[in-house]
């Protein structure tokens, strides 16, 4: 009866959980998840996910973009070296206008870490890596005709820039996270999925199913490659969703 009460405790307060795993992206083959959809086509919004690289030598690895295929209008979240930052690129076409941000801070090889891109509007942008190390841009600035969303690569005409490690549960909401916000979502001990789910639009697990199921909405990712591979320093989910 005891045992009965205390399972019954922790699902009510522990959440709708996640499926176990992430995805292991390898750069030399490739691998990436996509979808013929854009996961959104204006700001506000903010995304925010966990990455670990094995490659801290990489110039440049996508870790996540919404754009229009083959062309320089996007959204995009990046892995840099040289630091070793979180960029957050967002470019247009005519006009040609495109910006880069990238986080004060930095990131280690083979160590999970936490990313969050904030689009508060069209002439303000942020980007957060562990929930600190926020830059920003005021630069005006809309991608047009956006029609799909990419995890692990960009499609921007020459696809490329894979990345090499790996990636794990992907969320997004339809307004813009405020700092304190960021903060909270990037602990190791808080679920994200979990953080106020009524405003989410998309999430992704990135766990390992034959299509990466968006369970906030329709965007369901077709898998290439990207094997399954171990779970983000998050809490041991419960149930599954």
């Amino acid at each position: 009866m005891i045992k009965r009460l205390l399972l019954t405790f922790a699902l009510a307060f522990s959440g709708p959980s996640a499926a176990n795993g992430a995805r292991l992206f390898d750069d030399s083959v490739g691998d990436f998840l996509d979808a013929a959809t854009a996961a959104v086509t204006a700001p506000p919004f903010t995304a925010c996910g966990w990455f670990r690289s094995d490659d801290s030598t990489d110039t440049a690895q996508v870790i996540f973009a919404v754009g229009q295929a083959g062309t320089d209008n996007f959204w995009r979240v990046r892995a840099r070296n040289a630091p070793l930052s979180i960029e957050f690129g967002v470019e247009q076409t005519m006009p040609a206008v495109d910006i880069k941000i990238n986080t004060t801070n930095t990131w280690a090889q083979d160590v999970w870490a936490c990313w969050c891109a904030v689009e508060a509007a069209t002439d303000d942008h942020r980007i957060f890596l562990e929930g600190a190390g926020k830059s920003t841009s005021a630069t005006d600035i809309a991608p047009k005709s956006v029609d799909t969303t990419e995890i692990g690569r960009s499609d921007d005409g020459s696809p490329g820039d894979n990345f090499s490690g790996d990636l794990g549960h992907i969320v997004m909401w339809d307004f813009a996270l405020s700092d304190n916000e960021v903060a909270t979502v990037c602990q190791p001990t808080i679920r994200m999925w979990n953080y106020r789910p009524a405003d989410q639009i998309r999430y992704w697990g990135v766990n390992g199913q034959t299509v990466e199921p968006d369970s906030r909405g329709t965007v369901n990712l077709t898998v290439t490659g990207a094997t399954v591979s171990e779970e983000p320093p998050i809490p041991h989910p419960i149930i599954a969703p």
